[in-house]
């Protein structure tokens, strides 16, 4: 099994590219693409702190009872970010990232849906 992250060989400019071009794909596919640029970033600084639950929410439910309670102990003891002892603690969570894309591709769903019936009742 291959745990290698697959953004680590690439440069900043192709990460910051793959960003600016998933960023595209929202917009286009929410028939966002019209909306200001200052309304495009309030919806993206959202949509990513509701990816970062999302994504906090899939580790959570995948912790065994011990570990929660290590997490708790933890984050009472430490002054580090709770969603950075979270993430830490994921590691050893068996398929994660399978977990984590079921989960981004329901929320992407959802806001497809969300999206279409917006654009529906506004006609």
């Amino acid at each position: 099994m291959n745990n290698q992250n697959p953004l680590e060989n690439l440069s900043d400019e192709e990460i910051e590219k793959l960003r600016k071009d998933f960023e595209k794909k929202i917009f286009k596919d929410l028939n966002l693409e019209d909306l200001p640029e200052d309304k495009k970033t309030e919806f993206l600084e959202k949509l990513s702190d509701h990816i970062n639950n999302t994504l906090i929410n899939v580790i959570i439910e995948n912790l065994s009872e011990e570990q929660l309670e290590q997490a708790e102990e933890e984050i009472k003891k430490s002054d580090r970010p709770k969603e950075e002892i979270f993430i830490e603690m994921a590691k050893s969570i068996p398929g994660l990232g399978e977990k984590i894309n079921k989960a981004l591709d329901d929320l992407y769903g959802v806001m497809l849906k969300a999206s279409k019936n917006f654009r529906e009742k506004g006609r």
